[in-house]
């Protein structure tokens, strides 16, 4: 079984590598269909990498992310952070 550390680290280099096409437009990408398969097979690495994670860490990225969303990026520069809504 591989760790959790190599599945996130395959999650995080697929968003880096969906990231390098970010300025594409639609246009681009409904004519391109190599981007097009490019794309799927990196939200598949996503998919597939997210649903082997264990449970308590899908449960602490549930947690950060909600700390994301609800504080202001300058908040969370700053070092403030969310409390009460990890998992314990």
């Amino acid at each position: 079984m591989r760790d959790p550390r190599e599945r996130l680290r395959d999650i995080l280099e697929a968003i880096a590598a969906i990231n390098r096409y970010r300025d594409r437009d639609w246009g681009d990408f409904k004519e391109n269909e190599l981007i097009q398969v490019w794309f799927l097979r990196h939200l598949q690495i996503i998919g597939e990498a997210a649903s082997k994670l264990p449970e308590e860490v899908r449960n602490l990225a549930c947690a950060i992310f909600s700390c994301m969303t609800i504080l202001p990026s300058t908040s969370m520069l700053s070092g403030i952070q969310c409390s009460g809504t990890f998992p314990h």
